[in-house]
């Protein structure tokens, strides 16, 4: 389980530092098809903040805990995480739509991969 665990933790690590620089180095062009647009300057820092600061200190955090064997505690908040935001993003759709399926799209991606993690943390040991 070992192997699995840090396999969904590598992946995890990539996907958040993936999006994380592309946020950093172009925000409004990596949220662009999620429907957030930047109102100014002021709106590219807190996009550049809250997406890409936000995104890379979390790869920072899984390649930490991979580095030192901390498997269960990255799965645990890789899972909360994504399946936070799976959840969220269902959950604003339900009460509001969105006028493309990305959104559906994204909440069963996120919903999956944090299901998974929450999973791999009630089976991953502590060793």
């Amino acid at each position: 389980m070992r192997v699995v665990s840090q396999g969904y933790i590598g992946i995890c690590t990539a996907i958040f530092l993936g999006i994380g620089l592309w946020c950093l180095v172009d925000p409004a062009g990596a949220l662009a098809p999620t429907g957030v647009v930047p109102e100014g300057r002021a709106g590219l820092v807190e996009l550049r903040a809250m997406y890409g600061g936000l995104e890379v200190g979390m790869a920072c955090f899984l390649a930490w805990c991979l580095g030192t064997a901390r498997l269960r505690t990255a799965c645990m908040a890789a899972g909360a995480t994504i399946g936070g935001l799976g959840l969220a993003r269902l959950t604003s759709y339900g009460m509001v739509g969105s006028e493309t399926a990305l959104h559906l799209l994204l909440a069963g991606v996120e919903l999956a991969g944090g299901l998974a993690g929450l999973t791999l943390f009630g089976i991953q040991s502590d060793e």
